[in-house]
């Protein structure tokens, strides 16, 4: 297939553009790198033991840095949304409250957002609260009763909207908490959210199954991107025809090797003729 010189510098622009991608997307060159003990230290001496370490990572920070593997994870928050706003905690000089629960929910994830996306931080979802499936199960003394009982009242944990959020590596989770608390965010959502409870997920770490872990979040973000990559190129086609195919070479005439057939004649060697007899008038 011969490329044209527009769909030529399209795919050098294409790979590059790829290329840049993968390795903001991935933090290279940081990828896998662990907590420095500096590191450690800064974020203990800014997070932990205050309102924000029990409010954000449940009094359990240094638990939270002590397992760090420099690997992607991702977040699984329940949020459980105020009736109305609570601004009870300490403000800062000229921070502005938000009239309503959705407009500090606005807000926080105006602020979030913002700073979130340049870490390659992305919502893997986000949905509504719609009940429990499975309930606590409560077990009988009984020795007799071989079945479990189901409580009689329902489970107190309700909740009003899930998400989960991917992040490159907890660095880039305590940086970007660090950036949102100078800034004030968190107030919003610690005005408009009641209760909230997050779990920390990430991809496999075995091969039981396939031979490299194809089901995790990283993988299938990249082969998407990758896809449309590809599909960009393939559809430039209809835009840059690129050059007409090559036009195949006419045969040669055989006159060329018929002439070589009489040079070849030509030179092989005559027989001698005989000299011809005299003529009567000279005898």
């Amino acid at each position: 297939m011969r490329l044209g010189p527009e769909r030529e510098t399209l795919l050098y622009m294409l790979v590059a553009l790829y290329a840049t991608w993968f390795m903001w997307y991935a933090g290279w060159p940081r990828y896998g790198e662990l907590l420095e003990d500096s590191e450690k230290e800064h974020f203990r001496k800014e997070f932990q033991g205050g309102r924000f370490d029990d409010d954000v990572f449940a009094g359990d920070l240094q638990n939270f840095i002590d397992e760090d593997d420099g690997k992607p994870l991702t977040l699984t928050i329940m949020m459980k949304y105020r009736e109305s706003l609570d601004y009870s905690s300490k403000l800062p000089e000229g921070f502005v409250k938000a009239e309503t629960v959705n407009d500090a929910l606005i807000a926080f994830n105006k602020g979030f957002w913002s700073t979130a996306l340049g870490y390659a931080t992305w919502p893997v979802m986000v949905e509504d609260y719609q009940g429990h499936l499975y309930r606590p199960v409560s077990y009988s003394e009984d020795e007799d009763e071989d079945e479990d009982s189901m409580p009689a009242t329902p489970t107190q944990e309700s909740w009003s909207q899930m998400a989960m959020i991917r992040f490159r590596s907890r660095r880039d989770l305590l940086q970007i908490a660090e950036a949102l608390r100078a800034e004030g965010v968190f107030h919003h959502r610690m005005a408009a959210v009641e209760r909230i409870s997050a779990t920390v997920s990430t991809g496999a770490r075995s091969s039981a199954y396939f031979l490299f872990p194809l089901l995790t979040l990283d993988f299938i973000m990249q082969c998407f991107v990758l896809f449309w990559f590809i599909f960009v190129f393939l559809l430039s086609e209809a835009v840059f025809p690129g050059p007409a195919p090559l036009k195949p070479e006419p045969k040669k005439k055989k006159v060329a090797k018929k002439k070589d057939k009489d040079d070849k004649k030509g030179d092989s060697p005559t027989k001698p003729t005989k000299p011809k007899a005299a003529s009567s008038a000279e005898e």
